[in-house]
């Protein structure tokens, strides 16, 4: 049984997106604050920037986080640093991935 979130309560842990899927208008403002590049695999010019030449690559205020384990972890910690400090979930999350 799942406790009901309130409007002025922080959602649960569990209650946070596993996967996020982004639907934009091309030419919506408020859209384009989320940015997605596709990378060309046989040239790679879009990330000839940084040294390290695999995707994904995620900037965050101009903070570079490489590799999918490293983003989520960043963006998790991210999240839940503004909700709860609690060293439970992270110790759950670490062993299931």
């Amino acid at each position: 049984m799942r406790k009901e979130v309130l409007a002025k309560e922080p959602p649960l842990p569990e209650a946070l997106p596993i996967n996020i899927v982004l639907y934009q208008f091309e030419a919506c403002y408020f859209c384009n604050k989320v940015k997605v590049v596709e990378v060309n695999p046989p040239n790679k010019k879009e990330i000839k920037w940084t040294e390290y030449q695999k995707v994904p690559i995620l900037m965050v205020d101009g903070e570079q986080l490489n590799d999918s384990s490293v983003i989520i972890d960043n963006l998790g910690h991210k999240i839940l640093s503004k909700i709860i400090v609690d060293s439970t979930f992270e110790d759950e999350e670490t062993k299931w991935r």
